[in-house]
């Protein structure tokens, strides 16, 4: 539905690529989505399929307006399914054998380790000792990541001036930033008042009419 409001300009065309601008009704945000016609592959700034895993309008209305009927299978994650409980799915494998996109294929890599390491957090949160055993097996694999090759490549290249994400990595972690505190309307910083002091105000106010 929310793909009616979306309104498409194609601002770029190659060969294969094509980079589009969505700008949605009622608001001034620009969205640029890129997209494959001949991988199939869409990307957009918003960034929604890479963090929550659900494309999101600008993707679909570039599907739509590329006259696609259906989306493309790597596009719908298993979580989403009727045959999630038979385990974590194996898209981006699939994905790294048909496409060339390696943003695409780290972001899902990145989603579906989160999709399956919370449910492992979930468990082990529930006693002190499965606490601690998870905080040990974690230790475990960082000195096996440590010793990894290829992830060893992978950390040389996000150091690269030229290759550095936008968003500021400390070790393996993203900085993410808290939200500006707003006040809610009508809050003060008052102390609040108990019942005794309540009806005593209430009195006193009785009193004084």
């Amino acid at each position: 539905m929310g793909c009616m409001g979306v309104r498409m300009k194609e601002v770029s065309v190659g060969q294969e690529l094509h980079i589009y601008e969505a700008i949605e009704e009622g608001k001034q945000r620009v969205f640029e989505v890129q997209y494959n016609s001949l991988t199939l592959n869409v990307s957009c700034c918003c960034k929604l399929f890479e963090s929550m895993g659900i494309l999101c309008r600008h993707a679909l209305k570039v599907f739509d307006f590329n006259n696609l009927t259906s989306i493309p299978s790597e596009y719908i994650l298993k979580r989403w399914t009727k045959d999630v409980k038979r385990g974590i799915s194996t898209t981006c494998d699939i994905l790294a054998s048909s496409s060339s996109n390696e943003k695409s294929i780290h972001s899902l890599r990145l989603s579906e380790l989160m999709h399956a390491g919370n449910n492992h957090y979930n468990i082990a949160s529930l006693t002190k000792s499965g606490t601690k055993i998870m905080k040990e097996k974690i230790a475990e694999l960082m000195k096996l990541l440590e010793q990894d090759k290829e992830t060893i490549i992978a950390l040389e290249c996000l150091k690269k001036p030229d290759e550095q994400p936008s968003t500021d990595v400390v070790g393996n972690e993203v900085q993410i930033l808290n939200p500006p505190v707003v006040r809610t309307k009508g809050l003060t910083n008052a102390r609040l008042k108990n019942n005794f002091e309540k009806r005593k105000r209430k009195v006193t106010k009785g009193i004084k009419k």
